[in-house]
């Protein structure tokens, strides 16, 4: 049976998203985020969205996060995402790199180490 594999995971303390690519090289995002506090301040949100491409996704998480997603934990990347965190990575303006150095430091251990889904 065909199934969706994990291609991509990135989260922080009351949320996260996995991406995942179906078996025709399409994919669908699975996030959720909220609930820190209490549901009226707080509330749990969750979405899914479908995607053509890793790029296409790529930009809309960018878009999305801002330069706050240099501040996610990537909990998996599939090596063929390596090479457009990579840029995105280095196309950031230098006082940025030096500013979000922590973050970008571990998005690269991430993808050098390889993580692995759990």
């Amino acid at each position: 049976m065909n199934q969706a594999k994990l291609f991509f995971e990135a989260g922080a303390d009351g949320g996260g998203e996995a991406l995942y690519r179906n078996p025709d090289g399409t994919f669908f995002t699975s996030g959720s985020s909220g609930g820190m506090l209490d549901e009226e301040e707080d509330p749990i949100i969750s979405w899914q969205v479908d995607y053509p491409d890793f790029q296409n996704y790529w930009d809309d998480f960018v878009r999305k996060n801002g330069d706050f997603w240099l501040f996610l934990f990537p909990l998996f990347i599939h090596p063929e995402a390596i090479p457009v965190i990579k840029k995105a990575i280095d196309s950031l303006e230098d006082e940025k790199k030096e500013l979000q150095k922590d973050g970008i430091n571990t998005w690269r251990f991430a993808m050098e180490k390889g993580l692995k889904p759990f």
